[in-house]
């Protein structure tokens, strides 16, 4: 993790072209996949940030960001699936 933050940390501050932003929007778009299955927004998203990690820094940062999100999302349902069948049982 270390080597890949000091890849970026000499790369000069750049405005996001278009693509990049798109790209951005997209990976939080996938989050929109965790509706119909968590487990397949966190992987959507998981698949998006290693495919695109080396793409930009701000696109591996929002990248960064839907993860982290999605992997909250995800342990938060499963405390919560877990506390329901506790109670019905």
């Amino acid at each position: 993790m270390d080597t890949l933050d000091n890849n970026f940390k000499n790369e000069p501050q750049q405005t996001p072209q278009n693509d990049d932003n798109s790209m951005a929007m997209l990976v939080h778009l996938l989050g929109l996949i965790s509706l119909m299955s968590s487990l397949l927004g966190f992987i959507a998203t998981a698949v998006f940030y290693a495919v695109n990690k080396k793409r930009s820094h701000f696109v591996r940062e929002h990248a960064r960001q839907a993860l982290n999100f999605q992997i909250g999302y995800f342990l938060m349902q499963l405390i919560i699936a877990s506390i329901s069948i506790f109670f019905l049982l």
